[in-house]
């Protein structure tokens, strides 16, 4: 993966990977045809397992003895400082990190996200519906819709 000239890691966008699945879910969602009710159970209950092995994956990680710190996402966003001395002046950055508190409020998200998405299993009504709504209470609680 090469971003900008350089490498990066898998760890640099790890936090944008679980926060940004819910709406890939709903994507993938959007374009599945309704008649197709076992490729929506499939795809609903497939969403919430994605960022729940990730999770764990930095979890595990983190246990084996990797800072939560190298999971920091720093971007600059834009710029508004073409015009004086200090080009980073007027700059704006999206900054996203975890710590040891957020990581297991993320594992507890995702685990009950990952149960409520079998106990959803048996929607027969709207079901292409339900799981689009599904994702977008799960990107809620990732706090990125």
């Amino acid at each position: 993966l090469c971003f900008g000239g350089g490498a990066v890691m898998m760890n640099d966008y790890l936090l944008l990977l679980i926060v940004f699945s819910p709406a890939v879910g709903m994507l993938v969602l959007l374009f599945t045809p309704k008649e197709s009710e076992r490729n929506i159970r499939i795809i609903g209950l497939l969403a919430p397992i994605i960022p729940l092995l990730l999770i764990l994956f930095m979890y595990m990680t983190e246990r084996a003895g990797t800072a939560l710190a190298s999971y920091t996402v720093v971007e600059k966003w834009f710029n508004l400082g073409h015009f004086v001395e200090d080009p980073d002046l007027f700059s704006v950055y999206f900054i996203m990190s975890v710590d040891g508190l957020a990581l297991v409020m993320l594992l507890l998200t995702a685990f009950i996200s990952c149960m409520a998405a079998v106990a959803s299993l048996n929607v027969r009504q709207a079901g292409k519906s339900y799981f689009m709504l599904f994702q977008l209470k799960t990107g809620k609680l990732w706090g990125n819709l």
